[in-house]
């Protein structure tokens, strides 16, 4: 495993915290790792772009746009069970979520050329780099909750209390009641401040349409 978003050197940068400036590159991996999947879940989608080509197969619904699994950075091939190659007449649109191939007239590309339909549960290999470069809004949130995950860590009393079953307890002086579901690591739990409003725009499309 390695780091796949943030740096040493720029978390030690973004926080003065003792915990934070204990990491090493290795403690760093584990809590990016799991800051960028709290992260993911909440946005729905990813928020890395794939370094090489990978093939993901997706169905199509019987139209002419195909809806992509996740969103695709770049397209370099697509391969169809039923039309077999058509990588050169495929567009990506919508911010490529969505990708259509368009029937070419000759040797001419039209941008209003009819479309191939897609056949509902046919497969199409699709082929290319997957994900989004994580834009710096979102990496601002992810060292926000490295943070927070480092001195949750480096907690001893609360930790402590994360791996017994949850209720009343107390430990010393320190008393507490409350029920496990305040004690997971989420990002309401975590960050002290609005986080929909930090990755406003970054969310997964509920609805994708193209023009």
């Amino acid at each position: 495993m390695a780091l796949q978003i943030l740096t040493l050197a720029d978390m030690k940068a973004h926080s003065s915290l003792a915990e934070v400036q204990a990491l090493t590159d290795s403690t760093l991996e584990l809590l990016e790792a799991q800051g960028l999947d709290l992260l993911e879940a909440e946005v729905g989608r990813r928020l890395t772009l794939d370094g090489v080509d990978s093939a993901v197969v997706a169905y199509g619904d019987g139209l002419s746009l195909l809806r992509l699994p996740e969103r695709l950075g770049t397209l370099t091939t697509v391969v169809s069970e039923t039309l077999g190659d058509v990588t050169s007449s495929c567009v990506l649109l919508a911010d490529g979520w969505l990708m259509k191939a368009r029937v070419s007239v000759g040797f001419v590309f039209e941008p209003d050329a009819p479309a191939y339909t897609f056949s509902e549960g046919v497969a199409v290999t699709i082929t290319g780099k997957w994900g989004l470069a994580c834009p710096a809004r979102a990496q601002r949130v992810l060292m926000d909750l490295v943070e927070a995950l480092a001195v949750r860590k480096g907690n001893e009393v609360s930790r402590r209390d994360e791996v017994m079953p949850w209720g009343a307890v107390s430990d010393g002086g320190l008393q507490a009641s409350r029920d496990s579901g305040h004690r997971e690591a989420t990002l309401e739990n975590l960050l002290r401040y609005d986080v929909k409003a930090r990755l406003r725009g970054l969310y997964r499309p509920a609805r994708v349409v193209a023009v």
